[in-house]
């Protein structure tokens, strides 16, 4: 026994459309709101979550893992590349 499909009319499409778009406007205010405030205490040099200062953290990353970023820079940049030459319409002549 096969189920009907169930079919949706554009009024029933746009309405869920206008509260899936609320939905993510209202996500999209919060999480502004605790950035700026979570923001604020990186002012004095520090991320308040973590009290870490933030020239250990450039120095964890550039220091330690320098290699590691440039390699994966390269990485990303070939990737970038190579789908940019993939996108491209070949021309048959």
């Amino acid at each position: 026994m096969s189920n009907p499909r169930v079919r949706f009319s554009v009024k029933d499409r746009n309405v869920a459309n206008i509260i899936v778009a609320a939905v993510l406007l209202a996500l999209m205010v919060v999480v502004f709101l605790a950035v700026d405030a979570w923001y604020d205490g990186m002012l004095e040099g520090t991320i308040p979550m973590f009290s870490i200062p933030i020239e250990d953290i450039s120095a964890i990353i550039f220091e330690q893992w320098g290699a590691l970023v440039i390699i994966l820079g390269l990485v990303l940049f070939s990737a970038i590349i190579g789908g940019v030459f993939i996108a491209q319409e070949e021309d048959e002549e």
